[in-house]
């Protein structure tokens, strides 16, 4: 379900509070399940630029991994792993049995390879981030700055990071 959430706000470019209500898997879930999936994808989103970066690092590639389901796929096991502390086998297997299940089954391999780099070596490529610089987008934070200052506009972005 996250991962379909996720393909409509990023791919759709349709509001996530809509996409996520209107799951038609949503309320077959428990309470507890659609809190942690409503976590997952706004976790997600929020902390998409870091994100996007370690999976950069870990394929070796300046080009997303196509299909966008794949990338997509590739983003919620990294907020697995490194946003949620959900335990590394259990997000990596979920990804590969995801995988298999949406069709990308030769890709199964490399959502696996990804997914063990990124646990053993994100942690590293992440501190090394400045996540307000890495998740907001470049024209806010030079507004900010412009209006508020340097220091404020880090605020704001930290504030914005930061789970409700």
């Amino acid at each position: 379900m996250a991962l379909d959430v996720l393909q409509d706000v990023l791919i759709k470019k349709q509001p996530f509070d809509i996409v996520f209500e209107q799951h038609p898997g949503l309320y077959q879930l428990s309470p507890r399940d659609r809190r942690f999936v409503r976590m997952l994808t706004a976790t997600t989103i929020r902390f998409l630029g870091q994100i996007d970066d370690v999976i950069r690092q870990a394929t070796d590639q300046d080009e997303p991994p196509s299909p966008p389901l794949l990338h997509n796929l590739l983003r919620i096991g990294v907020t697995q792993l490194h946003f949620m502390n959900v335990p590394d086998h259990a997000a990596i297997d979920t990804a590969v049995r995801v995988a298999h299940q949406k069709g990308l089954r030769r890709q199964k391999g490399l959502v696996n390879a990804v997914l063990r780099r990124i646990s053993t070596d994100g942690a590293g490529w992440l501190e090394a981030h400045d996540p307000a610089k890495r998740n907001m987008p470049r024209w806010l934070l030079d507004n900010w700055t412009g209006s508020y200052g340097a220091e404020t506009a880090r605020q704001i972005a930290e504030g914005i990071l930061a789970a409700a």
